[in-house]
């Protein structure tokens, strides 16, 4: 995230399961959000998706969101708005990228 965000980057917080205390490496994901200053360009979005897609993640893979800081601090509802959706495969799942830049509302 740092090499595509660089110093925009508010910081990358870890949830779900792994915080909560049920993370089972048998079968939960690691559940990521990270916050930027700024929204992302298409080349950064590609760049980031492709980046966390390489990784190698325990369990299950990983499930992470971009939003931006005004994002995060206002959200919309029912359904927050965000930059970046990414998960990778896991044993139950696909792998995925969704774009919420451009998610209706």
């Amino acid at each position: 995230m740092q090499q595509v965000i660089g110093p925009e980057l508010v910081g990358a917080y870890l949830h779900g399961s792994a915080v909560l205390g049920g993370f089972d490496p048998r079968r939960s994901d690691l559940d990521i959000v990270a916050v930027s200053r700024r929204a992302l360009s298409d080349e950064d979005l590609h760049d980031l998706a492709d980046r966390l897609g390489a990784g190698s993640y325990p369990a299950n893979g990983l499930e992470f969101t971009l939003l931006t800081a005004d994002e995060a601090s206002q959200p919309q509802m029912p359904a927050p708005r965000f930059q970046l959706h990414r998960t990778t495969a896991g044993w139950d799942r696909h792998a995925k990228v969704v774009d919420g830049r451009t998610r209706e509302e």
